[in-house]
């Protein structure tokens, strides 16, 4: 990898299936740095495809790089695919999802933060299916990646895209238009730390969704005191 690097990325890396593609990775600072570098990755589509059929899961698994970079939070990956020439704003998925979405998702700060300087769009929406209260499955319109990341309780990932100008009031919109933000997720599912941010982002806290249930009301019913007083010494303000 050192002594011939156009050998190695040329001929030999090619040939190695994924997981020994992946492990290898791991074996020095040298073989890292080979197998994560633009060259390097140019034929991890036709691994990950292999692999897939390999294991039994070929059929309707996604086989973008990006997409599995991303979900593993590995950022040298990321940034090597991205180099190699793959589009930072990809769609990887039919509903609409991309790389920047996968990370919000997972929790993966470092990604979420090498994506959006690479130029990936913090207010991309997405439209994935869900389960409504009455068990059907619909779609969601609108859904941001700092919406998921409101949701999952990465504060990180949420300070990330607020530094990066995202829009902290947006609502996600089910075919009954249920409206819920960012800020009424982290507030019903007790985040407080991405409650905290949103909130001094600008978050609108008397924004109620259509049944007329604002953040305050979702987190005392859920009796998550510490949020509630949060949110009524600043909805004082």
């Amino acid at each position: 990898a050192v002594q011939l690097p156009d050998v190695f990325a040329g001929e030999i890396l090619p040939k190695l299936e994924l997981m020994d593609t992946l492990n290898l990775a791991r074996v020095s600072k040298a073989y890292r740095d080979a197998v994560w570098s633009a060259d390097g990755v140019r034929s991890l589509k036709e691994k990950i495809k292999t692999h897939l059929v390999k294991i039994d899961k070929n059929k309707g698994w996604i086989t973008e790089p990006l997409y599995w970079a991303a979900w593993h939070g590995n950022v040298p990956a990321v940034r090597a695919l991205l180099e190699s020439g793959e589009d930072v704003n990809k769609v990887l998925r039919r509903d609409n999802n991309t790389t920047l979405h996968v990370a919000a998702f997972h929790g993966h700060a470092a990604v979420v933060k090498a994506l959006i300087e690479a130029g990936a769009d913090v207010n991309k929406s997405a439209s994935p299916y869900t389960v409504d209260a009455s068990g059907k499955r619909c779609v969601i319109h609108n859904v941001t990646p700092v919406f998921l990341a409101a949701e999952k309780g990465h504060t990180p990932c949420v300070m990330e895209f607020i530094k990066a100008g995202a829009d902290v009031n947006l609502d996600v919109n089910l075919a009954r238009n249920d409206g819920f933000t960012p800020l009424y997720m982290a507030a019903l599912f007790g985040h407080e730390g991405c409650v905290a941010s949103l909130i001094q982002a600008g978050a609108d806290i008397h924004k109620a969704a259509c049944n007329c249930v604002t953040p305050l009301f979702a987190a005392k019913n859920k009796k998550h005191e510490k949020i509630v007083a949060l949110l009524k010494h600043f909805g004082r303000a």
